[in-house]
């Protein structure tokens, strides 16, 4: 589709519109956190959302990384160097196997890393 300029002398390439989608669809992208307990009903929990990039986690982040002050660890949310590690290896090793359509062994990708079976029995 191409869209006339008022002079008529350019033609230049116009995108058709587009319509919205209806409200019943937008609401269903929201994020939801849905409960299924082994035995009991599912239930929904609220999300709460902050302001800023990563849905207000940059502050803290910045913080955390590049702050003075011990950060709030009250929920543990601080991984140390190896578990940061051990969480990209992970995902490295996923890769790896889904790609190569085998196993593969983590500690031999980073033998220098701790035997660990859970991530936080590393610092």
């Amino acid at each position: 589709e191409y869209h006339e300029e008022e002079n008529g002398l350019m033609n230049t390439p116009h995108a058709p519109s587009v319509p919205s989608p209806p409200e019943a669809t937008l609401a269903s992208l929201a994020p939801r956190l849905i409960v299924h307990p082994l035995f009991g009903r599912a239930y929904e929990l609220p999300i709460s959302h902050a302001e800023g990039g990563h849905d207000g986690a940059d502050p803290i982040m910045t913080q955390q990384l590049f702050g003075h002050d011990e950060p709030d660890s009250s929920l543990r949310q601080c991984a140390g160097e190896q578990q940061g590690s051990a969480s990209a290896l992970i995902g490295l090793a996923g890769n790896l196997s889904i790609e190569q359509h085998r196993p593969v062994d983590i500690p031999k990708l980073a033998p220098w890393l701790p035997r660990a079976e859970y991530l936080h029995e590393l610092t």
